[in-house]
């Protein structure tokens, strides 16, 4: 009987090791992409990205900046763009996107976490200004309640100036260039220091 009692033990504490230590184990993904989609040029209208995950109670998770005008290399990032955030904090509620002009908020929106994964929201130009109370955010134009999830479409980006460069796309050899040699004044974007 005491031999039993002891496996009756040992078997019901390792039944409580497991339900701790085994609900640790994340079950679906841990990271989050977000895709920003929106009608803003870049440069003439933002400068900058802003997204960030808080919690429930608003407090800041997990943040990142990114510069879509590149000085003094004049590099243009324009919408839309990724960001992952890798290990998401398991209490992760709410991502709140802002873009920015010379470092001031142009726009911003939100959305609310229904799963992690990938995530697409639109920031129009139409939430240019548009500021919403506590629990609504920017969609379209007007302050509606959070929105739950991805939106179900990416906005178009403008159309660029003649000028732009899609600094994605490969750049030309130009020993091939008909017209090799000859300097191209390419338009810039950044300020020049003239000393």
């Amino acid at each position: 009987m005491n031999d039993r009692l002891r496996h009756l033990l040992l078997l019901s504490g390792f039944l409580a090791l497991l339900t701790v230590f085994g609900t640790g184990c994340p079950s679906g993904p841990t990271d989050l992409t977000v895709q920003v989609c929106g009608d803003f040029s870049v440069p003439g209208d933002i400068q900058g990205l802003r997204v960030e995950i808080h919690d429930a109670d608003r407090q800041r998770l997990h943040s990142t900046y990114r510069d879509l005008l590149e000085c003094p290399a004049d590099r243009i990032h324009p919408l839309p763009q990724s960001v992952t955030f890798l290990n998401v904090h398991s209490d992760a509620a709410l991502v709140l996107v802002s873009v920015l002009e010379d470092d001031v908020v142009v726009a911003r929106t939100e959305r609310r976490i229904d799963e992690l994964g990938q995530m697409t929201i639109s920031l129009p130009q139409s939430c240019r200004g548009v500021q919403c109370t506590l629990g609504q955010a920017c969609v379209d134009g007007e302050c509606r309640w959070t929105p739950t999830g991805s939106d179900s479409s990416c906005l178009p980006a403008p159309a660029q100036d003649a000028g732009f460069t899609d600094t994605t796309a490969p750049e030309p050899d130009v020993a091939d260039s008909p017209d090799a040699g000859e300097p191209v004044d390419l338009p810039r974007y950044c300020p020049v220091d003239e000393s």
